[in-house]
């Protein structure tokens, strides 16, 4: 998809508001949250300020900036960073060094783009 919509949020919201038993928890994980459109992101912004009880929301994105300062300023935020080569070699010492190679590569490109 190239935005998420307001009514992907209007889905998400009627989803969030069913209740749940006992002691339940709700992880909602957004990915590629900078493709939430503007107006869309105005609504998800009353989700933020009152979430159901229960309800948790992970919002990733590789352009912060692209969220609405009201939505950063409700975040708690969470820098992720590539592994350097060593820890990847030192973590998986059973993988032959091609492979490990091979990870680290594609690990590296995947996770640049959350820095």
């Amino acid at each position: 998809k190239t935005t998420i919509s307001i009514e992907n949020i209007r889905e998400l919201y009627g989803m969030t508001k069913s209740g749940r038993k006992g002691k339940e928890i709700l992880i909602v994980r957004v990915d590629e949250a900078h493709l939430i459109g503007i107006e869309a992101q105005n609504a998800l912004l009353k989700l933020l300020e009152e979430p159901p009880a229960g309800v948790h929301f992970l919002l990733a994105t590789s352009i912060e900036d692209a969220l609405l300062s009201t939505i950063q300023s409700r975040a708690f935020k969470l820098k992720l960073a590539c592994p350097s080569k060593q820890q990847i070699f030192t973590h998986f010492p059973t993988l032959n060094a091609s492979e490990l190679t091979k990870k680290w590569m594609l690990a590296g490109e995947k996770l640049d783009n959350f820095l």
